[in-house]
């Protein structure tokens, strides 16, 4: 019989046993998938902009009067945009809110961003009808047109590709349409209805306040090929000197630029909390599967006459080993399996329970890196489960099992009590591990003291 249809008789033959350990596994690695899918999400792909490694954000920092964040003034951004050597474009935008009003609906307050021409092409968007803006339209008393979002031409306009060209009126201006953008634009625009031209407009200043050197924009910039970070962090240090140094006067004179990746920004202070949770989470599963190892050991003590008829029927110790690793690994799949299903129930409540901590627009779900990352664990956990029983097997004493099975069951069988010792001591060695991480992490798992048969049952 093939290995794996031998292994799937030999747990059938014990459904309890593999029962409590698929389950014991399962939640472990459903554990496991569901906090990567939502460090994948939330922290390591924040964005789905092409290359949005090569995004970077220009913060602005003065120790002195403790600030620290993404806030530009148009001078300082015309000055490194036309001096700079480290990106392909730069550009500004500045979120602010237009009324919308069409003849046969409601007035409707629109989340709006102000942008500069350049502001589509180094996210690396494409509109999806329609054009950018033209560099006359992003110039002072430039043309009133508008591109508007995926979402608000399905809902206000039903789909129709002769929305553009037509014309919104916009706090009270007409604007015409001249794009549409991609469906689902990636945070922290995803909510964002209206785009228009020329950040330096509206927004309460007046071109006096802006050209003073007041910080109030976004910046961002896309890396050249072959830029390292850290090159455009030099640049861009030595550019804003030369700023401060050209323009004292100015009320951002004493403000020094500092260069972010676009993730960056947007995970914030949260990536440390993730990676304990990940160390927790993973000692959990490295918990459970020191007890089910444990299991395997014990149920290792009652096969003896098994392995030993099998040697004498001509079995090799590696054909043993390969046996028992295709146990674990049949085991530890259909545990993979399990987990997958545990992973998505807790993925769909941690979306309702964290519903206002979770960006705008962002479901938590598997993907292809958490498929793979899930049959990765499914791999270790069969690897951890299966090889030292497996090599456990390996060691059994041919002569001394058939010599003990002669004698029959009663007496003291020196054979199958020297096996079972065997097997109970690696046990006792798996069971002390659970309690070293059981001390660390609290009473995270129960592992209970293991019977002098070498079994160290999991706690219901």
């Amino acid at each position: 019989m093939p290995p794996l249809g031998y292994a799937a008789r030999s747990l059938l033959k014990s459904p309890g046993f593999t029962l409590v350990a698929v389950v014991t596994i399962a939640v472990g690695i459903g554990a496991n998938t569901a906090l990567f899918s939502t460090f994948n999400t939330l922290v390591l792909h924040p964005q789905s902009f092409p290359q949005s490694d090569r995004l970077v954000r220009l913060w602005a920092s003065n120790a002195g009067v403790g600030l620290n964040a993404p806030a530009m003034s148009w001078p300082r951004y015309e000055f490194i945009r036309d001096h700079q050597r480290s990106f392909t474009s730069v550009s500004v935008a500045a979120f602010t809110g237009y009324t919308i009003t069409r003849e046969g609906a409601d007035p409707e307050q629109a989340n709006t961003v102000a942008v500069t021409a350049s502001f589509f092409p180094t996210l690396g968007v494409v509109p999806l009808h329609g054009r950018n803006f033209t560099r006359e339209e992003d110039t002072t008393g430039g043309p009133t047109v508008v591109i508007i979002s995926y979402e608000y031409w399905q809902r206000a306009f039903g789909g129709r590709e002769s929305a553009v060209g037509e014309r919104l009126t916009l706090n009270g201006n007409r604007h015409t349409i001249v794009g549409i953008t991609p469906p689902a634009l990636s945070n922290p625009y995803r909510t964002v209805l209206l785009f228009v031209p020329r950040p330096f407009e509206g927004n309460g200043f007046t071109l006096q306040q802006v050209q003073s050197g007041g910080g109030y924009l976004g910046a961002t910039a896309r890396l050249k090929s072959g830029i390292t970070l850290e090159q455009a962090r030099g640049e861009v240090a030595s550019l804003s000197r030369d700023y401060c140094a050209a323009f004292p006067e100015k009320l951002d004179g004493k403000n020094e630029t500092v260069v972010k990746t676009f993730a960056e920004e947007l995970v914030g202070n949260i990536r440390p909390t993730f990676y304990l949770l990940l160390g927790a989470v993973g000692l959990v599963l490295l918990i459970a599967c020191a007890n089910v190892a444990s299991l395997f050991l014990g149920r290792l003590s009652a096969r003896h006459k098994e392995i030993a008829v099998r040697l004498a029927l001509g079995a090799t110790r590696g054909q043993l080993v390969r046996q028992f690793l295709a146990e674990s690994a049949l085991f530890s799949l259909v545990a993979g399996a399990a987990g997958l299903l545990v992973a998505w129930w807790a993925l769909v409540a941690l979306q309702r329970l964290a519903a206002n901590q979770v960006p705008p627009g962002v479901t938590l779900a598997l993907d292809a890196r958490a498929l793979v990352f899930t049959a990765g664990v499914s791999v270790s956990s069969a690897l951890l489960v299966g090889l030292l029983p497996a090599w456990q097997a390996s060691r059994a004493n041919l002569a001394e099992v058939l010599k003990d099975s002669a004698r029959g069951s009663s007496g003291a069988p020196s054979a199958v009590a020297a096996l079972r010792k065997s097997a109970s001591e690696p046990a006792a060695i798996m069971t002390q591990a659970s309690r070293v991480g059981k001390a660390s992490y609290g009473q995270i798992i129960a592992v209970p003291e293991p019977c002098g048969c070498g079994i160290s049952p999991v706690a219901k």
